[in-house]
């Protein structure tokens, strides 16, 4: 027994030596585990060597601000954050195909605009003093002669410092110098966009604006999102509608304009137009227009092949979407059409130089009454069976001969046969149309063929949407992402028959010049609001007043507000009348060539 107490004894003591060994083992693998530095897999540092290396950087200057530019989207979410974490930093970091010879990371500047070719927004961060200024010179205190920029990133991310890099210009790699940013746009001027559709223009810039916004993986508070998603939808109506008729809806019906304009559809055609939109700026080409010379056609093909691939696929793929109903078949025009008005007999009243512009458009039949002041009161009759005679020379022959054999009773009686034939006679015609545009440029005929186009008015609805649609997108590609091109813009729809080409033409760059105007400040409003997180005031920018500027194409020369009156005629679309009153009754001298 003693012998076995005497053996459990040593064993014992044995064990708690054993014990003591181990613990003072871990402390010391610990300590020089605490005392290398892993910077990548194949450099370490110890700490004396770190400490030695940062005791000879120099530190930033307290209380210098230091700038940086980036898109819209991550200017208003860092503003909302109040930083750039590392994670999102290590983004920038290693980001792929990365070329710059400093390595990622986030470049910022003493100077306001020397980083502005990096992003349209500004931001301004508050660098801690506490941080380091990088020296390529003293890296043989951390054991080497020279190292990789991506080595140097990996640093960066341990040593919160800049490298300055060119004149003012540094970058970061450690979120510890980027812990409070903000917008900088009331002490820097924003890069706004300068055109509707340009590389830096409004559409670009609104999709990455909306992208970032939406991201579930920015977690931004929803009202950022929804704000933005308004006015998204509030343009569309610069679309749906003319601005002259938007303008009065703001003023009638502020909480929601949109019910001034057949609600029901709009969804589907603002949609449409997104989908548009959004393809576009990733690349996708329609073929309406080609930017090789900003020609109507896809570059490819012939005039023939162009223009049966528009009827057979563009047309359909567009006007289902405006619909509602992707895939629907397109639904030509089967019955007669007479655009008249509310006025007396259905008709509405022109001065001359409107109705010779009438009467000189080919596919319009129309109808006149003499009026006072030397005015007239018209309809007219787009084309049908009963109503082709001026647009025969662009029918085939064999339409014209299947037509002409059958007698006028037949066709009033025959309602399916006249049908049949009105809708193979815009076909003919839209065809004809497309062919006879091939090759020639957006920019110089664009409007023209947005007037015959809607002259036709081959569909039994929404031809003035999809005339709207085909010309835009047939501007947009012809510009492309890099350039800036004059879009058109209506300030009043009901002008593209009744005026003149050239007048009209001119009309709407005139028009545009304010419109385009407004819409970039209806920009600048949204990410000022944003940004001050506040709602925005839309409806009280100075833009609104400047709109009917666009009619000095129609001798008016002042500056005018619309009174209740006007409004009453903006909403009857009685527009002659509207330019009698405000310009006076000999306004349509100014139409004359």
């Amino acid at each position: 027994s003693e012998l076995r107490a005497q053996i459990d004894r040593i064993y014992h003591t044995m064990a708690l030596g054993c014990v003591s060994l181990l613990f003072v083992s871990i402390l010391v693998i610990g300590a020089i585990s605490q005392d290398n530095i892993v910077i990548t897999p194949s450099w370490s540092v110890t700490r004396n060597q770190l400490n030695q290396f940062t005791s000879r950087l120099q530190k930033v200057k307290a209380g210098v601000p230091y700038y940086g530019w980036t898109g819209y989207g991550n200017g208003i979410r860092w503003n909302e954050k109040g930083n750039i974490d590392q994670s999102e930093l290590d983004f920038y970091n290693f980001k792929t195909g990365q070329s710059d010879p400093q390595g990622g990371g986030i470049n910022l500047s003493t100077d306001p605009s020397s980083l502005k070719s990096m992003g349209p927004f500004p931001v301004v961060y508050s660098v801690p003093p506490t941080t380091f200024i990088f020296d390529y010179k003293l890296i043989s205190l951390l054991g080497r002669s020279n190292i990789t920029k991506n080595e140097k990133v990996a640093l960066g991310r341990i040593v919160p410092f800049i490298d300055v890099y060119s004149g003012n210009k540094a970058i970061t790699h450690s979120a510890q110098v980027t812990t409070k940013v903000s917008a900088a746009i009331s002490k820097v001027q924003a890069q706004w966009p300068t055109s509707e559709w340009s590389l830096n223009g409004l559409w670009f810039s609104l999709n990455d604006l909306l992208a970032s916004l939406r991201d579930p993986n920015n977690k931004m508070p929803n009202w950022y999102r929804d704000t933005a998603l308004w006015l998204n939808s509030f343009y569309g109506l610069f679309y749906y509608m003319d601005t002259i008729a938007l303008s009065r809806a703001i003023k009638v019906s502020p909480s929601d304009p949109w019910k001034e304009f057949e609600p029901e559809h709009f969804d589907s055609f603002l949609k449409t137009r997104m989908w548009i939109i959004s393809d576009l700026l990733n690349g996708k080409s329609f073929g309406v227009a080609s930017v090789k010379g900003g020609k109507f056609g896809d570059g490819v093909s012939n005039a023939q092949s162009w223009s049966s691939n528009q009827l057979n696929k563009t047309i359909p793929m567009i006007w289902s979407s405006i619909a509602g109903i992707p895939g629907k078949k397109v639904e030509y025009r089967g019955e007669e059409v007479r655009a008249g008005g509310s006025d007396l007999n259905s008709t509405f009243l022109v001065v001359k130089e409107e109705l010779d512009a009438m009467n000189a458009n080919d596919y319009l039949t129309v109808e006149s009454y003499p009026a006072p002041n030397g005015q007239y009161r018209v309809a007219y009759y787009y084309p049908d069976v009963f109503h082709f005679q001026k647009i025969a020379k662009r029918l085939s022959k064999g339409f014209l001969t299947k037509l002409g054999g059958i007698p006028a009773s037949k066709l009033r009686s025959d309602s399916a046969l006249r049908e049949a034939l009105n809708k193979e006679l815009l076909q003919e015609l839209t065809y004809e149309l497309f062919s006879r545009y091939f090759g020639k440029s957006v920019a110089e005929f664009g409007v023209n063929f947005a007037i015959d186009f809607v002259s036709i008015h081959p569909f039994g609805d929404y031809n003035g949407r999809m005339t709207r649609m085909l010309q835009h997108l047939a501007y947009y590609e012809a510009a492309s992402l890099k350039e800036k091109i004059d879009i058109p813009h209506e300030y009043i729809s009901d002008f593209d028959t009744v005026v003149p080409p050239k007048k009209y033409q001119q009309f709407l760059k005139n028009g545009a010049i304010y419109i385009e105007g407004l819409m970039m400040d209806l920009f600048k409003e949204l990410v000022s609001g944003l940004v001050e997180k506040r709602t925005p005031s839309y409806y009280s920018l100075p833009g609104w007043s400047k709109l009917p500027k666009s009619l000095s194409v129609f001798g008016l020369n002042r500056d005018i507000t619309y009174d209740d009156q006007d409004m009453r005629l903006i909403e009857k679309r009685q527009f002659t009348a509207l330019l009698n009153k405000i310009i006076g009754n000999d306004w349509g001298k100014n139409l004359r060539n």
